[in-house]
């Protein structure tokens, strides 16, 4: 049966540091998480998902700022016989450059596949 599940998350972080004029660090204010599962025959399913993030401070003076970014990720997974499962997928599709910590980066795009047997 084709299925197509899809979600979405919102996240709003007020993160105003109340007892001092210190920043609070590595935490976004804004984060949207967006995802859907399209599964055309019972075997098959195709993956995407999105992340946002809005910019986060890396240093308690505000100073040092890990910009915003936005990642695609996608992947296709299989299962060949029952409990046998195989998958391939690429994150970071559009091979964008993102720190989630200020001078940390992240990978560019990368492929990745994998086989896995549940019993």
């Amino acid at each position: 049966m084709t299925t197509l599940d899809a979600g979405i998350n919102y996240t709003y972080l007020d993160n105003n540091n109340r007892s001092s004029s210190d920043k609070l660090t590595d935490v976004p204010e804004h984060k949207l998480f967006v995802y859907a599962k399209y599964t055309p025959i019972k075997a098959l399913s195709l993956l995407a998902d999105l992340e946002t993030d809005s910019k986060r401070y890396s240093s308690t003076n505000g100073v040092r700022i890990a910009k915003g970014f936005t990642v695609v990720n996608a992947k296709a997974m299989y299962e060949i016989i029952k409990g046998l499962q195989i998958e391939a997928g690429v994150r970071n599709v559009l091979d964008k450059n993102y720190t989630l910590y200020e001078g940390f980066p992240m990978s560019g795009r990368t492929f990745f596949s994998n086989l896995t047997y549940r019993f």
